[in-house]
């Protein structure tokens, strides 16, 4: 008896052993898992960053902040070759030329020395950008300076705020002034008429002799 209980404690320790072998090798493949997991992770990292890394053109100058200009100083900046570029945005859903919000509303100009000028925006200056577009097509035309290059972009996102008209406020009426009522004239009073005098002869009563001619006193 005493020897079948060394025997059984003996394979119960073995098996325990055994376990506790696989139990511990089993913890050492996990964990080389997770390592290799966590290793292909941040080269996949590290691979991201290069590329992005690379193919960033790190040779850009920063970009200047663009003041805002008004339509004459620009044209006289066409006219004087400061002006490279200038860029136009619009609604490219707007076909129409008839249409309320055909046409141009932004407008960027790059100058010469590295800055950069926009034009008052918005659908109400259009007008500006038509002038400064004017020049600079009879400046392409007729001088033989370096060309001003005229690009359109249609990716930039345009405000709804671009294309709204102001409500013209309603011109005050001026009430007409009043037109003073003249007062009324007194009446003349009635010129009295006046009877001509009519002369009285002698008057003669019935049965009287008719008057007697005027005697005249002889001499």
């Amino acid at each position: 008896m005493a020897e079948e209980e060394q025997h059984q404690r003996a394979g119960e320790s073995g098996r325990r052993g055994r376990l506790a072998r696989s139990s511990e090798g089993g913890a050492r493949q996990r964990s080389r898992s997770v390592y290799a997991v966590l290793a292909v992770g941040i080269v996949a990292l590290l691979s991201l960053l290069l590329i992005i890394y690379f193919s960033s053109d790190r040779d850009l100058p920063e970009q200047p902040i663009c003041t805002t200009v008004d339509a004459e100083s620009a044209r006289q900046a066409v006219l004087e070759g400061r002006i490279t570029r200038v860029t136009i945005a619009y609604d490219d859903t707007v076909i129409r030329p008839s249409a309320p919000k055909w046409g141009p509303v932004l407008a960027r100009l790059d100058y010469s020395d590295g800055q950069c000028a926009n034009l008052p925006q918005g659908i109400v200056n259009q007008d500006d950008i038509y002038l400064l577009l004017g020049t600079i097509t009879a400046f392409n035309d007729i001088t033989e300076n370096t060309q001003v290059e005229i690009t359109y972009d249609r990716e930039t996102s345009l405000q709804p705020g671009l294309f709204t008209v102001p409500t013209p406020s309603p011109t005050p009426t001026e009430e007409p002034a009043a037109t003073p009522v003249p007062s009324p004239s007194p009446s003349p009073e009635p010129t009295p008429t006046t009877e001509p005098d009519v002369p009285v002869g002698p008057i003669l009563l019935p049965g009287s002799p008719e008057a007697s001619p005027e005697l005249t006193p002889g001499v």
